[in-house]
């Protein structure tokens, strides 16, 4: 399964021809100016965003202001 369509949240439940027509949408996608979170996730996003390289990822725990 690629990383596109293990994002679509409800997968198991579509039919065969969804997950194909979604993970198209997803890779002909534009960010968003002002993102916010989604309502429904598939638990994928966090791995998705560290594997991408574009993330900053710190050494030391704690939070930032």
């Amino acid at each position: 399964m690629s990383i596109s369509t293990a994002l679509i949240p409800f997968l198991e439940h579509d039919d065969a021809n969804r997950p194909l027509m979604g993970s198209n949408m997803q890779r002909q996608a534009v960010p968003l100016v002002r993102p916010q979170y989604p309502l429904v996730g598939t638990g994928m996003e966090d791995k998705v965003a560290h594997d991408s390289g574009h993330v900053l990822v710190s050494t030391v725990e704690g939070g930032s202001n």
